[in-house]
């Protein structure tokens, strides 16, 4: 990893480390590099019936704390890697880490197959129960390596294409990564974290504007310096690995970005900076739909940062091979904006997921609904600020508005001819749903449902495959808030009853009256039943919740502001919502 930073430690760190990169043919047969571990890893081939319905990566690391000497340390964690597919099972990879810092060379591996049985696993854990270590002082590349059985907090590198390990200031080992050819290789750069305007929580507006691609101080001050995997070709690095790849293949013509350090170091006046910018945030949004267990986004995608002749647009184009996106530099440069990165992606990973799916009208609504939605929960994971809007940088300007998440518009009455305007409404059902069960949930919910997409879909017919995934991923677990923001955007049966372990019931047999008032509602319980209540705003945030068993039940908030919300009745496993219009 590769942040210029020095560290101040107690010791000095004198060991050699292990290759981070695979040997090409052309190395030398009696070629050895020197290893960090002499022994090999600890591992078992019992096979092991886990708990649960499904192999998750949450299943496995309880399994692992619980069954793992080394892991018994409170001190001590999993940081989760990743988890691979093969026709014959799964395969997960974790870091050992203490106090939230990695362990360097320490990765557990699991190999399940698919009825949730372990087959083997691969241990390099320490054993910290007697380790007296501060990490007070550790940064993002920050790892805890052994010296001669002490841990000591150190600093890893890569530095004029040298892999080091640095304690005390002071460089104790390197290694030139020249002797390894066309291998992923770890670099750094900078990029907007999502973009100028959310990181420094400013509108735009000069000195925060495009102004014709120039830079100055306060655009510069947002830079942040990231770490991520490139190719390095025996020369020079480029920006390529097996999921992204940057190319010049339409106008105007900029050769990509390469570097001979490891540096990727360029700022907005600099045609390398986008470049790097859309890769960074490309991969990023890749790693993270990989993490959930999704293989829709595993094939290579051809990126032009500098693309369509300066006009001021993007798009995905399914039809090449590999499949490429075009990013436009008209207005703001749309690659310096991780919005417009990931909304462009998320036509890739939608096409990936159902390919040739992507015909009708109301299925072209979805697909930029959901590129909106994914732009915005990738943004909104990293800063809150303006969360509501998407294209914070390269829209809401005098370039063009921009799209929102919070749009009040309903299915069928504000259908338009336009997919951007009927995308708000699908985005809008989605940022319900994420602020109600949070990211990752939301996220695998979506990205599962576009794997049932067909040609033609409509809205309504997508709200299903919603309750659908979720039945298929957690048994039902968030039927009740997918229902209740799909219900308020008029993609779902009117006044059903939800029994939440089922489903939806539409019986009409539910006990509980609702009489909606101008700034108050109440609800008749006339057989005196225990009720949860809940009430929501439209984004699916709880306001309220109690338990009830009043014969009347009167509510009423003076300091809530007039809107409409959502009132969720529990009782007896059978759940109703009720729309409440609050006037004053």
């Amino acid at each position: 990893m590769r942040i210029f930073i020095r560290m101040k430690t107690q010791f000095t760190l004198a060991l050699v480390l292990g290759s981070l990169f695979s040997f090409s043919q052309k190395t030398d047969e009696d070629y050895s590099p020197a290893q960090y571990k002499t022994s090999t890893c600890r591992s078992s081939f019992q096979k092991i019936q886990l708990e649960g319905a499904k192999n998750t990566a949450e299943n496995i690391q309880q399994y692992l704390k619980k069954n793992l000497a080394n892991l018994k340390d409170f001190r001590t964690g999993l940081k989760f890697n990743y988890n691979n597919e093969s026709p014959g099972g799964f395969h997960y990879s974790f870091t050992q880490t203490f106090n939230g810092v990695e362990v360097y060379q320490s990765e557990v591996k699991v190999n399940t197959d698919r009825q949730n049985v372990i087959h083997s696993i691969f241990d390099n854990s320490e054993n910290t129960s007697n380790w007296n270590l501060s990490t007070t002082g550790a940064i993002t590349n920050s790892v805890i390596a052994l010296q001669n059985e002490i841990p000591v907090l150190c600093d890893r590198k890569i530095i004029n294409n040298k892999e080091v390990l640095e304690a005390n200031s002071e460089t104790v080992f390197e290694r030139d990564v020249n002797s390894y050819f066309a291998q992923d290789s770890l670099v750094s750069g900078k990029v907007f974290l999502p973009d100028p305007l959310t990181s420094s929580q400013q509108n735009y507006g000069c000195p925060y504007c495009d102004n014709d691609d120039t830079t100055n101080a306060q655009l510069d001050a947002q830079l942040q310096t990231v770490n991520f995997t490139t190719t390095f070709t025996g020369t020079q690095f480029i920006l390529e690995n097996s999921f992204v790849r940057v190319s010049d293949f339409d106008l105007p013509t900029y050769a990509p970005a390469t570097s001979t350090t490891g540096q990727f170091y360029f700022n907005r006046s600099q045609s390398g900076f986008e470049d790097v910018n859309a890769f960074y945030h490309i991969n990023t949004m890749h790693q993270h739909i990989h993490t959930l267990g999704f293989g829709c986004a595993d094939s290579l995608i051809e990126i032009d940062p500098h693309a369509m002749n300066g006009a001021d647009n993007s798009y995905f184009s399914p039809l090449a091979s590999p499949k490429r996106l075009y990013y436009g530099t008209g207005g703001v440069d749309d690659a310096e904006d991780a919005d417009v990165c990931v909304h462009e992606y998320g036509h890739f990973v939608s096409e990936t997921a159902a390919p040739s799916s992507n015909v009708g009208q109301q299925r072209n609504s979805l697909d930029e609904g959901f590129g909106d939605y994914l732009a915005a929960s990738y943004s909104g994971a990293l800063n809150s600020y303006n969360s509501n809007w998407v294209f914070n940088w390269d829209g809401h300007n005098e370039f063009w508005n921009g799209r929102v998440l919070n749009a009040t518009w309903v299915y069928p009455d504000d259908i338009t001819g336009s997919i951007y305007h009927n995308g708000q409404i699908w985005s809008a059902t989605l940022w319900c749903i994420r602020n109600s069960i949070g990211r990752d949930a939301t996220d695998s919910i979506i990205l599962q449902a576009h794997y049932s997409y067909a040609q033609n879909l409509s809205m309504p017919q997508a709200a299903q495959l919603l309750l659908d995934a979720d039945t298929l991923l957690t048994g039902g677990k968030y039927t009740c808030p997918i229902y209740a923001c799909l219900f308020y955007r008029g993609l779902a049966p009117n006044n059903p009853l939800i029994n939440c372990s089922v489903g939806i019931n539409e019986e009409g047999n539910f006990p509980i009256q609702f009489m909606n008032h101008d700034n108050s509602f109440s609800l008749a319980n006339p057989n005196n039943e225990k009720i949860q209540l809940q009430i929501l705003n439209l984004q699916g945030q709880i306001i309220f919740t109690a338990d009830e068993s009043q014969l009347v039940f009167n509510y009423q908030n003076s300091n809530l502001q007039s809107a409409i919300y959502l009132v969720n009745i529990h009782l007896n496993g059978l759940s109703k919502t009720f729309k409440w219009s609050k006037l004053n």
